[in-house]
């Protein structure tokens, strides 16, 4: 990619941004929510560590479940173009980590709640633009129905609780593998990204087989927690790798559709299910901690520097972030 061409790609991402910028009731938090530190002295672009993962933005999402009666937080992570394929081609990575108290055990063997997580992905560009707004891809959704449409998240979940409900077994995995087979079997004709044959992941979020919370050790030589409260447990739960083109930016700033499935049992009494559909993708930070991390443990001051001149602080971040990735 020549110098002219990706610096009017980022003077066209600006622009977009800052109309992103006047979206309202966007429901998705950065990297200013969990204080993400900052990776360079002389450029907005933070970093969020977890375990041997190096996240360049966020996306934290906070949500209830009654069926767990608790609080809980998605967070999806997303690494940027990290490794170089050949000349033309990086390989994308995103990650997404369920935060839940640390009262609540979902990974109990005798756990009377069945979970699951389903992610829908694009078997063209690994992630969804945002259709339908002023400035596609860039938007920062609230949920679902402004990209899939209202028809769709309601005929999905329709569908979805069906599947639940049909699948007796208790056991997480076998009851995520029923609800996986069944959507690939039949969807609703009224989503598109389900007639496109997408790549359909199930993982299950309790019982012993389902993945662990991070432990403290684990975490230890990292800089970033991203679930809200701090005193959560934090669980990886996937991850995925896309093959993009230099110029293409819907893989990391596009849409993962994330399904959250929970279903108790209950003596004499019909399955109680719950169905949750989030649009989960990274968004833009308007502020950060002002360190620039130094090993992961430490941050040094940031007097001085360029990041204190900051013109549209939030916008330009992002846009900064997306530059590194695009000229590295």
């Amino acid at each position: 990619m020549s110098f002219l061409s990706a610096h009017l790609n980022i003077v066209q991402l600006i622009g977009l941004l800052a109309l992103a910028s006047q979206s309202k009731g966007q429901a998705l938090q950065g990297c200013a929510a969990v204080d993400c530190p900052n990776r360079y002295q002389d450029v907005l672009s933070p970093t969020c560590q977890v375990e041997s993962t190096d996240m360049r933005l966020i996306g934290l999402l906070s949500t209830n479940s009654n069926v767990l009666q608790s609080n809980l937080t998605w967070t999806i992570g997303d690494s940027g173009l990290q490794s170089t394929i050949d000349g033309n081609e990086r390989t994308v990575t995103r990650t997404f980590y369920l935060g839940v108290p640390e009262d609540v055990d979902l990974t109990s063997s005798d756990a009377s709640v069945a979970g699951c997580a389903i992610f829908i992905i694009s078997p063209d560009t690994g992630a969804y633009q945002v259709y339908g707004q002023s400035a596609p891809q860039y938007v920062n959704v609230a949920s679902c129905v402004a990209s899939m449409g209202e028809t769709c998240i309601d005929d999905l979940t329709i569908r979805l609780e069906q599947l639940a409900r049909s699948t007796s077994d208790a056991n997480a995995d076998s009851f995520c593998k029923a609800i996986a087979d069944g959507l690939r079997e039949e969807s609703p004709s009224s989503c598109f990204i389900t007639r496109r044959q997408p790549r359909i992941e199930a993982v299950a979020l309790t019982g012993s087989t389902a993945p662990k919370p991070i432990t403290a050790g684990q975490n230890s030589t990292s800089n970033c927690w991203p679930t809200l409260p701090k005193t959560n447990d934090l669980t990886k739960v996937f991850e995925y790798e896309h093959v993009a083109w230099l110029n293409e930016t819907v893989p990391w700033l596009g849409y993962t559709p994330l399904i959250t499935v929970f279903a108790s049992e209950q003596d004499g009494q019909e399955r109680r299910v719950e169905v949750e559909v989030e649009c989960m993708k990274i968004v833009d930070s308007d502020d950060f901690s002002a360190g620039t991390v130094r090993n992961g443990t430490d941050s040094g001051s940031m007097e001085g520097s360029a990041i204190s001149v900051r013109v549209g602080q939030g916008i330009l971040g992002l846009a900064a972030s997306i530059w590194l990735m695009l000229i590295v």
